[in-house]
């Protein structure tokens, strides 16, 4: 279960949640409220998941046409996930639109 703080009206099950209400929902449900911006971390959960959110937005960049992850395990992405924040921290990675 995660906190969450209600940007707008939320219906979930047959519970209403308020802008403003702090909720715990299924962390199956998370990503999708944040992502539609109808939700967001209650201030004590922002710092717990910035390295997942992180690597969700890595992940996604590996799982295209030109860096495939289809057939690698977990490990692997999560590997490749790893070593791509490296080289960005040092200024080596790819910015958005480089080639």
């Amino acid at each position: 279960m995660k906190k969450l703080l209600a940007k707008e009206k939320i219906y979930t099950g047959e519970k209403l949640y308020k802008a403003g209400d702090i909720f715990e929902i299924e962390e199956e449900e998370v990503e999708r409220l944040i992502e539609l911006g109808v939700a967001e971390f209650a201030t004590s959960e922002i710092e717990d998941n910035q390295v997942s959110t992180e690597n969700i937005g890595v992940m996604a960049v590996f799982n295209t046409e030109e860096n495939p992850t289809k057939g690698q395990s977990d490990e692997e992405i999560e590997k490749r996930a790893e070593e791509v924040i490296e080289e960005a921290k040092k200024g080596k990675g790819n910015k958005k639109g480089d080639k």
